[in-house]
């Protein structure tokens, strides 16, 4: 069976994932709603990811949200293994891969939240090894020569991939 994945969707899974893997990191408790009509919107997310199975973007999902130490939501839906006819269930084991940066994003989120840092820091603040980085000059020939930035590189320019750093 051919599934069509777009980068929109496969964002949304991935984020959909990554929330519930930081937020079941802290530990909870029993299903309950959210406060301030969280579980209207959280109700919404089985019949979101089945629109996803039925479309055949994927061939299953298992979705996790948790608000403080209460779970709002946790469902699976579609297929595990399409071939042996196995369906998703919330404890199906699965390999998931590219999720470093959605997890580590969330990281530092989290961190912004608490005050602990700022996106707008440098990264040389917390990373001694990045002072004195230089990047791609931003034009034409000189596009692979590297320059030094109009400014230090800083979190934000990392989280959004603006930093000019030759990969």
């Amino acid at each position: 069976m051919h599934l069509r994945f777009s980068v929109q969707h496969y964002l949304s899974l991935s984020i959909v994932f990554a929330i519930g893997v930081a937020a079941a990191s802290s530990g909870f408790g029993q299903a309950a709603p959210a406060a301030h009509g969280g579980d209207e919107i959280a109700a919404r997310i089985p019949a979101r990811m089945q629109s996803f199975v039925d479309a055949k973007t994927v061939a299953g999902v298992v979705t996790l949200v948790a608000h403080g130490d209460r779970v709002v939501e946790f469902n699976a839906a579609g297929m595990a293994d399409i071939d042996a006819n196995r369906a998703m269930t919330k404890d199906t084991i699965f390999q998931i891969m590219s999720m470093t940066k959605p997890v580590t994003a969330i990281g530092i989120m989290m961190l912004a939240e608490e005050g602990k840092l700022a996106l707008r820091d440098p990264v040389e603040n917390y990373l001694p090894e990045f002072k004195g980085q230089r990047v791609a000059a931003n034009n034409g020939p000189d596009n692979a020569r590297l320059s030094v930035p109009e400014h230090a590189i800083t979190i934000r320019d990392l989280m959004t991939h603006t930093c000019r750093w030759m990969w």
